[in-house]
């Protein structure tokens, strides 16, 4: 073998391991988008199963959940759980799979799947408890898990008043009993998330059991307090630019 053909043989080699070397590090930035819808099943929330399902509607329209996503629900868990969320359900994302389907297939499938995420959330009961923050931390552990990173346009969508109630720090920071600047629990990583959180202003104040007795849920606001939560909750990740607050479910 002549030099020249020695060199040709170097040259494409070289270009050969560069061309893959690219693919490797562009496919190893590419990942599947997904999402975590999370569910505050506390009472003191007046919304439900139907906010859940409008919610989920939304993340399924999103066009950044195609082949190969995923759409979980969570919601937030109780003494029963040790605070920790439970999962609702758990769905891939229905895209068209082949031609032959026809463009109502995967719409069809959709409908399937929040028929089927609506009988799943009736049977989930209530709860007093309200660990918003650990549910959120899961959420976004469930995403890390799962691939996501700052490509991957990957989100939390979060059904809740706010009012947290089982981690002490951020309900001392909520109630405005100590200083803003306390200390509160380590933020949230979101790096690459965007999180969407809606409801908070559909609370339920005061209400009648079946037995005749009145229960307080939610305590008066003042116009301090709606700013006091997201002042509070932003501070709660690490990119509170990619938060976003609303205060009703979105509807359909």
């Amino acid at each position: 073998m002549n030099k020249q053909k020695i060199a040709a043989a170097v040259l494409i080699g070289a270009v050969t391991i560069g061309f893959g070397f690219w693919r490797w590090r562009v496919g190893g930035k590419t990942h599947a988008a997904h999402s975590v819808e999370v569910w505050d099943r506390s009472e003191s929330i007046a919304t439900g199963c139907d906010c859940v399902v409008s919610a989920a509607r939304r993340a399924l329209q999103s066009p950044y959940l195609g082949r190969g996503a995923t759409l979980t629900v969570i919601g937030t868990g109780d003494a029963s759980s040790a605070s920790e969320p439970i999962v609702v359900a758990r769905y891939e994302v229905p895209v068209n799979r082949r031609a032959l389907e026809g463009r109502t297939a995967a719409v069809d499938r959709r409908e399937e799947l929040l028929d089927d995420l609506k009988k799943k959330c009736e049977n989930v009961g209530r709860t007093k408890a309200s660990p918003i923050y650990l549910a959120l931390k899961r959420a976004a552990d469930e995403l890390r898990a799962a691939g996501c990173d700052d490509n991957s346009n990957c989100f939390v969508l979060v059904q809740t008043d706010l009012e947290e109630n089982i981690n002490l720090q951020i309900k001392r920071a909520l109630d405005g009993g100590t200083s803003v600047n306390q200390a509160l629990p380590a933020p949230i990583n979101n790096d690459g998330i965007a999180v969407v959180i809606s409801g908070i202003a559909e609370t339920v104040g005061v209400t009648k059991a079946s037995d005749g007795v009145t229960r307080r849920l939610t305590s008066n606001r003042d116009q301090q307090r709606p700013d006091r939560l997201v002042e509070v909750w932003r501070k709660l990740f690490t990119s509170p630019n990619r938060v976003t607050f609303q205060p009703y479910c979105p509807q359909n």
